[in-house]
């Protein structure tokens, strides 16, 4: 029994710890908390495969609708003032995964 859930605790770890940065309460340092008690090694490792899966679905809803981008309307609006913050969000993003 506790092998399966070796198992399925090596794939299903991967999926919440997205969920857990891209939920605006926690972020990644509630990942760095969780993983240091549950844990014992490789958790820098762990931390970056779950940085290096965000931003591989953040780079994949970008090239996906990076041709929505041109037909944005710059109408004022709440769509439009929503998709801006999204936007420079985007960008704060990829600023803090280049530094």
């Amino acid at each position: 029994m506790f092998d399966k859930f070796l198992k399925y605790w090596d794939v299903i770890h991967e999926i919440l710890g997205v969920a857990c940065v891209l939920d605006p309460m926690f972020k990644l340092n509630m990942v760095e908390v969780c993983y240091c008690s549950i844990f014992d090694f490789d958790i820098d490792d762990k931390v970056d495969m779950i940085k290096d899966i965000c931003y591989a679905l953040f780079h994949e809803y970008q090239e996906k609708y990076k041709h929505l981008k041109a037909s944005i309307p710059n109408a004022s609006g709440d769509s439009s003032k929503a998709s801006l913050a999204l936007q420079i969000l985007m960008e704060v993003w990829v600023i803090q995964k280049t530094s």
